[in-house]
């Protein structure tokens, strides 16, 4: 096997970061984002490498999902609550998504698993600087460098009135009364399932080949990052996502590492609970029902769910947020059927899955889960954790960055496929024929 180049693995760092970038535009009102940019980086090198497609089960299904997209709009067209238009807006994003999934797999087989950890390891890196960073210039009074919000609602009016990407990079949510940052990303939320699916790729690495990736300052960067979310998905995610993973380092005493890890989370959530402004106001909302992140849209993708299922559960209402605008306005207050917070229902969708299986029936939430095929709990146990907490807290589904991860846990951590640190991997008893 042909050995990864410098510039190659420049140019997967630098596309991998380009990814994170999912949601901002390259300037003012440009429809290309930074995403974009690092997906056809990854793309034209996975074609470069080889221009076939591989045909595994993986590749079979994602290319099954993208008939579906198609086969679902035709027979939603008849739909009066359908948008053709605003459907396939959102369909190229996804279909890009699917594609880059299924010719990573081309570039992964002249790439070492070492170089993918150490590529994904500066990232985390340069993520968690930023992150500190802004604390630091925030708290030094250069406030006004910052584009402060107090809703979701007045965030996404900013990103929309004035469509610079500076807008992206640099928000700070006050709602709970105190700052809460999220380096360049647009909520605190996803800062949180980005890193953790970065950190989770390289843990399972460290736990299943006894190499130290990551170090004390490391995790102290992890640490200080994930507190100045103030996010309570995130935080939480990232103690599971460690947890299990000193159990498995520590099998022989795993109930009392696991006893002594909970009562250290519990000592640190009293302590932030008692001592930080930051944290404690929105725990507090959260029991009170009044959080609009952690409550509403959790009960919301709930209700659209169970709206969904009892209305079409076949075909969903199709991609794009208008097409759910319309689709629940035909229904009317009766169409619902899931339950109500504060006397009110609401349908605001805040989870990967649900969503999936909105847009494009249960068909497309199975073909969706079917993606991780080949990924075990006893190979893998520590990414799948992490991709599931991840399907219960975001809803961006169709970013190049998500279905980059999966495809690097599914190639490497394929149930076929012996995981050797430093060596290159054969999928040849994974490949079932090579297409032209």
């Amino acid at each position: 096997m042909r050995k990864c180049t410098l510039s190659t693995k420049t140019l997967l760092i630098l596309s991998i970061m380009f990814l994170t970038f999912y949601t901002a535009p390259l300037f003012s009102y440009c429809p290309i984002r930074f995403s974009d940019v690092g997906c056809f980086i990854l793309l034209y090198l996975s074609i470069k490498n080889d221009d076939k497609i591989q045909l595994t089960t993986n590749s079979l299904v994602a290319i099954l999902l993208i008939l579906w997209c198609l086969i679902d709009s035709v027979i939603l067209s008849f739909y009066p609550s359908f948008s053709l238009t605003n459907h396939f807006t959102q369909f190229f994003r996804f279909f890009f998504a699917l594609l880059l999934y299924i010719y990573l797999p081309n570039l992964w087989c002249k790439i070492k698993i070492d170089t993918i950890v150490s590529a994904l390891r500066s990232i985390l890196i340069i993520h968690l600087i930023i992150q500190l960073s802004y604390s630091v210039i925030y708290n030094i009074g250069f406030v006004d460098f910052f584009n402060i919000v107090s809703s979701y609602e007045q965030r996404s009016n900013l990103i929309s009135s004035n469509y610079l990407f500076l807008n992206h990079f640099i928000i700070v949510n006050t709602a709970s009364g105190s700052p809460r940052f999220s380096g360049v990303f647009e909520e605190p939320a996803w800062f949180g399932w980005t890193l953790n699916l970065i950190i989770a790729i390289i843990i399972q690495y460290q736990y299943q080949t006894n190499k130290r990736i990551l170090t004390t300052k490391d995790y102290i960067l992890i640490f200080g990052g994930y507190l100045l979310t103030s996010s309570v998905s995130a935080i939480f995610s990232l103690s599971v996502i460690l947890g299990i993973y000193y159990c498995l380092k520590n099998r022989s005493h795993k109930f009392k590492i696991m006893l002594l890890f909970w009562c250290v989370v519990a000592v640190g959530v009293f302590a932030v609970v008692t001592y930080s402004n930051l944290v404690s106001p929105r725990i507090v909302s959260i029991i009170a029902g009044n959080d609009g992140s952690s409550n509403f849209r959790l009960i919301g993708s709930w209700n659209s769910l169970v709206t969904l299922l009892y209305n079409d559960p076949l075909f969903g209402y199709g991609l794009g947020d208008d097409n759910k605008s319309l689709y629940y306005a035909t229904l009317g207050s009766k169409g619902f059927h899931g339950i109500s917070i504060n006397g009110l229902d609401i349908l605001d969708m805040h989870n990967m899955l649900f969503q999936i299986i909105c847009n494009l029936g249960i068909l497309g939430g199975v073909l969706f889960l079917w993606l991780l095929h080949g990924l075990t709990f006893k190979k893998s146990l520590i990414i799948i954790v992490a991709i599931v907490l991840t399907y219960f807290t975001v809803n961006v589904f169709n970013n190049y960055f998500f279905f980059t991860i999966i495809s690097i846990a599914t190639y490497y951590w394929n149930h076929n496929i012996t995981l050797k640190s430093g060596l290159s991997h054969d999928t040849k008893d994974n490949t079932l024929l090579l297409v032209k």
